[in-house]
Formats: structure tokens, sequence, C-alpha cells
């Protein structure tokens, strides 16, 4: 699994190209409403990518649909995640 934040260039090129999805996107946050998944192969391997909305960091009971259903794919995954993040902020957001 593949997380970006925020509209990262390059990372979110190769998300839309291997997931083939017409993803809306908008120079705001929370634009990612529904899952789209891909596939990539790397040195003969064949790998899933799955590109979900955005996990707020609050308690389950205050979590919308949506970030629910990013939780409970999370929860049943059995591979690796990655982050993809923008250290330089230039993206909007800070990592602290």
């Amino acid at each position: 699994m593949c997380i970006v934040i925020k509209r990262v260039g390059a990372s979110l090129a190769y998300l839309e190209q291997i997931t083939r999805a017409d993803v809306d996107v908008h120079p705001y946050a929370f634009t990612t409403k529904s899952f789209f998944v891909g596939h990539t192969n790397c040195k003969y391997l064949r790998y899933q990518v799955i590109d979900t909305p955005r996990i707020l960091d609050r308690p389950f009971e205050d979590c919308n649909i949506i970030e629910m259903c990013s939780i409970t794919t999370l929860a049943h995954l059995r591979a690796a995640i990655l982050f993809i993040l923008d250290v330089f902020g230039s993206c909007g957001y800070s990592i602290a």
C-alpha cells in the first residue's frame, strides 16, 4: 500500500498511472472519496497498489465512513505499507 500526502508530484502521477483512475484532484485536502486499485511489476514480481482516502488522527468514534473504510483496509492488509511524504513542505504540510 502506498500512501501519499496531498498531491506529491511524481508519486501521485505514478499512482494515477498504475491505477488508471481518472482522479478528481483539487488544491485542497480530502479530494479522494473512494479506493483505487492498480498493479505494477518490478523484477518479475507483481505488486498491488491501493490508493485510499486519508485518515485523520482522532478517536474511532469521530471517524466518518470514508475513514473507517480506509482503517478496515489497513487492518486486513497482509503486506508492507509505503508512506510517501513531502519532507520539504512544498505541498503545504510540514512533517512536524
